[in-house]
């Protein structure tokens, strides 16, 4: 994984999706939830594959289904803004709140932007607040 990363971040070496794409098709099919949650990133931004909101969707569903925060987050992030299916702020919501149960810093952050705007839920600056105060405690939080 480590090398299939440096070629789609281009750390050290080139970006090259074209590298990229047949380690990452690998480790998909051997069910790694890291990489079946990179190619759904792939297909979202269309990053060395044509852009599909509908794939991408259902690569986060499956690496969520393997309990991939990021993937878990990214889906919310589909649905929170109706990209590839239509906008749907309780579902966001419920997906930001099974990644927050697991301390996921970006969707304890979104549950506070959803309480400060009344997405899915009554707007409610002080639970808000308690979000996002939870969000800077955990992304700082170093671990050893």
């Amino acid at each position: 994984m480590l090398v299939l990363r440096l070629y789609i971040e281009g750390i050290e070496v080139s970006q090259n999706y074209s590298a990229a794409l047949p380690l990452l098709i690998d480790a998909v099919n051997s069910h790694i939830p890291e990489a079946v949650h990179q190619l759904g990133v792939l297909h979202e931004y269309g990053k060395g594959v044509p852009q599909n909101f509908l794939t991408a969707i259902e690569l986060y569903e499956r690496a969520a289904n393997q309990g991939h925060l990021d993937a878990i987050y990214n889906l919310a992030l589909m649905h929170a803004f109706g990209r590839g299916t239509p906008q749907n702020f309780n579902r966001a919501l419920s997906l930001f709140e099974r990644a927050s149960n697991a301390d996921h810093a970006p969707s304890i952050y979104y549950m506070g932007v959803m309480r400060t705007y009344g997405y899915g839920v009554p707007i409610n600056y002080d639970q808000a607040i308690n979000w996002f105060e939870r969000a800077a405690g955990e992304s700082f939080q170093i671990s050893y």
